[in-house]
């Protein structure tokens, strides 16, 4: 097992979908995007876990840029990685996504994600639900999880927004009883202007429950993150992700990205 977030091989096949109810004319088209700068993800995590651990879920954007992007504004996929983005988001937006591949010899995940964001005029605060069923197969497991989640965000002023989310993670193994978990994050997102933004994101603050086996547990983590684009052609992303439990030595994992 290999630790962080990689990109699935070849295999692996992810397609998103935006939906904004200002565009209805463009409600079913295929946005692919191209990707010109490679990302580049760094471990410095050396416990022997699984990547999924990460993190519930990334998207394309957050696939293709190493894995984060808590700061950025792909609201419908970062909903799931960063409550407070649900305040960027262009009145409602949804998402679909879905993945199957193969992240190594033995580990193979089949997911499918729906979103939906409203951050309309007038309404009383920016809000999100998500759903996930995934298949994950390990060397010497394997087990169905159903994950569902709210999101909410408040604004403060025009530079400051707040988020919190709750989610229900339902794991379901081939062999064993059922684990149900209850968590959510807290975030801050702070953005200086258009080109920059800064986040921190506290994700699992609920605990970990240590009869759950390892590689299906929440685990409790911190993440620091900034999104910045360079005249309107360039855009680079770089988080700090800790884990507060299992790990002695206070590691941090770290994921950069590009794109132009």
């Amino acid at each position: 097992m290999t630790s962080g977030v990689a990109p699935p091989d070849d295999d692996a096949m992810m397609i998103a979908m935006s939906v904004k109810k200002a565009t209805m004319g463009r409600m079913f088209s295929f946005k692919i995007p191209s990707w010109f700068v490679a990302s580049l993800v760094v471990f410095l995590f050396q416990h022997n876990i699984d990547a999924a651990q990460t993190q519930i879920f990334s998207g394309p954007v957050s696939s293709a840029m190493g894995g984060g992007g808590r700061a950025g504004a792909e609201v419908p996929e970062l909903i799931f990685l960063n409550p407070a983005v649900a305040a960027l988001a262009m009145g409602m937006e949804a998402g679909f996504f879905y993945r199957d591949g193969y992240w190594a010899d033995g580990e193979h995940d089949s997911d499918m994600a729906v979103s939906l964001v409203e951050n309309s005029p007038g309404n009383f605060s920016p809000g999100g639900f998500a759903y996930l069923q995934r298949r994950r197969t390990l060397p010497r497991m394997a087990w169905t999880e159903r994950y569902i989640h709210a999101a909410f965000a408040q604004s403060m002023n025009e530079h400051i927004t707040f988020g919190l989310s709750v989610y229900n993670l339902q794991q379901v193994p081939d062999q064993g009883s059922t684990h149900i978990q209850w968590n959510g994050s807290v975030a801050a997102l702070y953005t200086v202007n258009p080109q920059m933004g800064f986040a921190y994101v506290l994700s699992n603050p609920a605990g970990v429950d240590r009869d759950i086996p390892e590689p299906m547990r929440a685990i409790m983590q911190q993440s620091f993150a900034m999104n910045m684009v360079f005249t309107d052609l360039i855009r680079v992303t770089a988080d700090l992700t800790r884990w507060e439990k299992f790990n002695p030595d206070q590691k941090w994992i770290v994921q950069l990205g590009g794109e132009s």
